[in-house]
């Protein structure tokens, strides 16, 4: 009785089976038919206006029709509207190309209507209320105050981009790097490089303030700096570090002096106008590199609030013993008023 029963099961899975093949086939037969059929249909024949026969050849929905012909403008009214237009002072164009914007490279353009529109990241972000008068004008109230002391004869300073920078003015900051930083950049792991360095301080976001010493003033960083230069600082926006890379910072990459103005009070000032500039545009933080050798250096940014950031790196450890990084990474935030 079982296995007369699997018998059946098993001839009507293998009838079941058949009949679905059968129908696949007879699907696939009349597919290829129509298909056939398809391909050897007779298309309407689309003749162009060059054809003699088109009407005849072509159904009436196929039918070329031509445009109507415009009748030409009379010889008179043709140069009656010539003369018009030559003579009309609003008609006229002017096909000479627009002149290009100075700073064009400096400047992205969006989508939509064609606005100039600078980056965040732009110096001119931070040039828009700052110029040399309004540094001078600083400058003049803080020596008023008692805030920079003892100085003995007239500076000169100037707000700039790297790209206004003169060539002989970019040289003598990077002389003025080599001349105050350089045996603490060779005795680093990364070692002093000058065209990298040059090609840094020649960064298109970067900016300068300089002071310059006016004549009969003897300051200078020393006998083989043919310069006027006596003190600069240089800075640029950019975005922090992670996990705060949204957030966007004033770094702050150069601070140097003449040995004459140190403990005046003009290093201090440099760094608070660099961070009035930065919170005049709703940026928050100031950030900083300073080599680990110069105590002197750190101690003063100790001073004016700056501690480690949390993305400077750490000593390393290997085989039982710390290898000191040559470098930290400071920073300073505030609440924005």
């Amino acid at each position: 009785m079982e296995r007369n029963w699997e018998n059946q099961a098993r001839i009507a899975a293998a009838k079941e089976k058949r009949k679905t093949t059968l129908d696949l086939v007879s699907y696939e037969q009349k597919l290829a038919k129509r298909r056939k059929e398809r391909a050897h249909r007779v298309q309407p024949k689309i003749v162009f206006p060059n054809d003699d026969n088109k009407l005849k050849a072509c159904p009436a929905a196929f039918a070329w029709h031509e445009p109507p012909k415009i009748p030409p403008l009379k010889e008179e009214e043709n140069k009656r509207r010539t003369r018009t237009k030559q003579n009309h002072p609003t008609l006229k164009r002017d096909y000479q190309a627009a002149p290009r914007p100075r700073d064009l490279d400096k400047f992205s353009l969006v989508p939509g209507p064609h606005l100039l529109v600078d980056p965040m990241t732009s110096p001119l972000r931070l040039m828009r209320d700052w110029n040399d008068d309004v540094l001078a004008a600083v400058w003049k109230h803080s020596q008023e105050h008692g805030q920079i002391k003892g100085l003995c004869g007239e500076y000169k300073l100037e707000l700039r981009r790297s790209t206004e920078l003169s060539e002989g003015d970019l040289v003598s900051c990077l002389n003025i790097v080599q001349y105050t930083s350089g045996a603490a950049y060779k005795a680093s792991r990364t070692g002093w490089h000058l065209p990298s360095k040059r090609t840094e301080m020649a960064n298109s976001d970067m900016v300068y303030i300089l002071l310059r010493a006016t004549e009969g003033t003897r300051d200078a960083f020393g006998p083989d700096l043919d310069t006027n230069i006596v003190g600069f600082i240089s800075f640029m926006i950019d975005y922090d570090d992670p996990p705060n890379e949204h957030r966007q910072v004033v770094y702050i990459f150069e601070v140097h002096l003449a040995e004459d103005l140190r403990g005046k009070g003009v290093g201090k000032w440099l760094m608070f106008t660099v961070e009035a500039m930065a919170q005049s545009v709703t940026i928050t933080k100031t950030m900083l590199t300073v080599f680990v050798s110069n105590k002197d250096a750190a101690q003063a940014y100790e001073k004016m609030g700056y501690s480690i950031d949390e993305c400077s790196p750490p000593d390393r450890k290997t085989r039982g013993r710390i290898i000191p990084c040559d470098y930290r990474i400071l920073s300073k935030t505030w609440h924005a008023k």
